[in-house]
């Protein structure tokens, strides 16, 4: 049972940016009942996240600290809402932004997004980018 909503709640997290509701999405959120203090603190997880964005070396421990908890709870809530662990989190959100400023076009090169979001190296985040995505970052530039 447990396996089921994690995976439900990493395909709710992973399918948070989609244009259009699918099956998949109402079935995963029938099975996650996600009470609205949970959502409350998930986004404000994610706001420590997106403010510390461009530090590479921005850690669990300093996350876990601005929220007030030990880095086990961190770990264990994000895992509880969203099935994902706190590296593959973070990993997503900065790969959420760095689509979004490759769609806006506001960056010139892949190494500035790279940077933008946090990533040390662009080819690291290139991969990352091409897994997750399908797309090279480098075809936004076309």
């Amino acid at each position: 049972e447990n396996i089921l909503k994690n995976q439900a709640a990493r395909f709710l997290f992973l399918q948070e940016d989609a244009d259009e509701t699918s099956e998949l999405v109402v079935a995963a959120e029938a099975l996650l009942h996600i009470s609205e203090s949970d959502q409350k603190w998930l986004t404000e997880a994610e706001a420590v996240i997106n403010d510390n964005l461009n530090a590479s070396n921005f850690t669990k421990l300093e996350w876990a600290e601005i929220l007030h908890v030990s880095e086990r709870h961190l770990r264990r809530k994000i895992k509880e809402l969203t099935g994902l662990t706190l590296t593959k989190y973070i990993q997503l959100t900065r790969l959420k932004v760095a689509r979004k400023l490759l769609e806006a076009g506001t960056k010139t090169t892949v190494a500035e997004v790279a940077y933008a979001v946090g990533f040390e190296t662009p080819k690291y985040f290139s991969k990352l980018f091409h897994q997750e995505y399908g797309r090279k970052p480098v075809d936004y530039f076309r």
